[in-house]
């Protein structure tokens, strides 16, 4: 993104621009421009996501300059895999799309955060049934583990290997309960992985880690 003014930051006021639009011509506006790319079958996408990867190399001030001036710095950028998602869907659809389908891309319910930890969290489940090739502290932890929680586990790794990534509205939800059952297992997971895994360091730093937004918290995890 692009900051058209810098006026005074009691009078500025944000507008978010298309891509195509370089200028407002008002000194008490702030205009961000997002970043723009261009796939090969010709599609423009404005993204939520790192501006053209500018942050890639840990330093957000070496930006590439745009129009005489350098690209918007800032650190709030979205995980990307949402704009993953519909870049995809676009491509996908050969850039032949209707009205029906922008409607169904912009209804899409995919969990795409599921998508790319689920078969890690799989294959974790499975050293359940058998340890073989797990950490060392996996079969002494699974031997002290009561048989139901075995179970419970390994009923999870069955619910969540079959779950299509969709998560269904309440509607949706009669027709497919499998996902939506995934999606409610996958999501409780997920809190409980950040607790344990991340939060003694938050606490560590006297930072409150829930003070963060699912961005930033995918983005760490």
């Amino acid at each position: 993104m692009e900051c058209d003014h810098e006026p005074d930051r009691a009078s500025r006021r944000f507008f978010v621009l298309p891509a195509t639009q370089r200028r407002v011509g008002r000194p008490d506006v702030v205009a961000l421009r997002p970043a723009r790319d261009q796939s090969a079958a010709g599609l423009h996408r404005d993204r939520e996501r790192r501006s053209v990867g500018a942050t890639f190399d840990n330093d957000p001030l070496n930006q590439p300059v745009v129009d005489g001036r350098p690209l918007y710095a800032g650190v709030t950028y979205a995980a990307g895999v949402r704009a993953e998602r519909i870049s995809n869907l676009i491509e996908a659809g050969n850039a032949s799309l209707t009205i029906d389908d922008m409607a169904r891309i912009q209804h899409d319910t995919r969990s795409n955060v599921g998508a790319k930890l689920t078969p890690a969290v799989v294959a974790a489940l499975a050293f359940v049934a058998d340890p073989t090739g797990a950490p060392a502290d996996v079969a002494p932890y699974l031997a002290a583990l009561p048989a139901a929680d075995q179970a419970r586990l390994a009923a999870a790794r069955q619910l969540l290997g079959s779950w299509s990534f969709e998560t269904p509205t309440t509607a949706a939800s009669l027709e497919h309960p499998g996902d939506s059952a995934a999606t409610a297992l996958f999501n409780t997971w997920m809190h409980f992985f950040l607790t344990r895994a991340m939060q003694d360091e938050y606490t560590a730093a006297s930072f409150d880690m829930w003070r963060l937004d699912d961005n930033f918290l995918v983005r760490v995890a």
